[in-house]
């Protein structure tokens, strides 16, 4: 072979070569925005299912129905509302005063150690609180008195200056499904 045919061929050899890496490289599957940073599979507890947010992950009933509502997700049985995720600034026992919600009063607030805390990246500085709300009726509302309660349960992070919870209905959820799936919760790593 002359030299202009060994150039030719060498130049089809590096042209096979790009196509073959820019199909692999193709051939990954591409990530939407909500879910950018995806978990691996959660061990599941018999009778749940893994939910997203764009932030974390979490186990649920698998006959809770799951909505979105922005970056959140509303969980509900039989149609009544069984609780949500919230995502906060982040906060302790001291400044939570300034994040409780209007209306309610607080029975009880707990720093709970005995449930390990969620895969974050490299943030190890996590605080589980439970917290217990009695919701009622504000004053000015005309509809029938009325009051609920709830229990959340908010993972903080202080270096990221988040808390990361999710919150239930006491009438719709037992303690023993909260527990399940707050200690399921993992937070993606490049969450923000």
């Amino acid at each position: 072979m002359n030299s202009k045919s060994m150039r030719w061929v060498a130049l089809g050899l590096v042209l096979a070569v790009i196509i073959i890496v820019w199909r692999l490289v193709g051939a990954a599957p591409a990530l939407d925005a909500e879910s950018a940073a995806p978990v691996s599979p959660l061990p599941l507890p018999e009778g749940f299912k893994q939910v997203e947010t764009s932030l974390l992950a979490l186990a649920v009933p698998e006959g809770w129905s799951v909505g979105k509502s922005g970056k959140e997700l509303i969980f509900t049985v039989n149609g009544e509302k069984a609780g949500e995720t919230e995502t906060l600034d982040w906060f302790d026992a001291q400044s939570w005063t300034h994040i409780r919600p209007n209306h309610s009063e607080q029975t009880e607030f707990a720093e709970v150690s005995d449930i390990p805390a969620p895969a974050a990246g490299n943030s190890r500085d996590f605080r589980l609180y439970k917290i217990r709300l009695v919701h009622t009726k504000p004053a000015a509302q005309l509809d029938p008195d009325w009051h609920y309660d709830d229990t959340r349960w908010y993972w903080t992070d202080s270096g990221r200056k988040m808390s990361y919870g999710v919150y239930f209905n006491e009438a719709e959820v037992d303690e023993g499904t909260m527990v399940k799936v707050v200690s399921s919760i993992r937070l993606k790593a490049d969450g923000k």
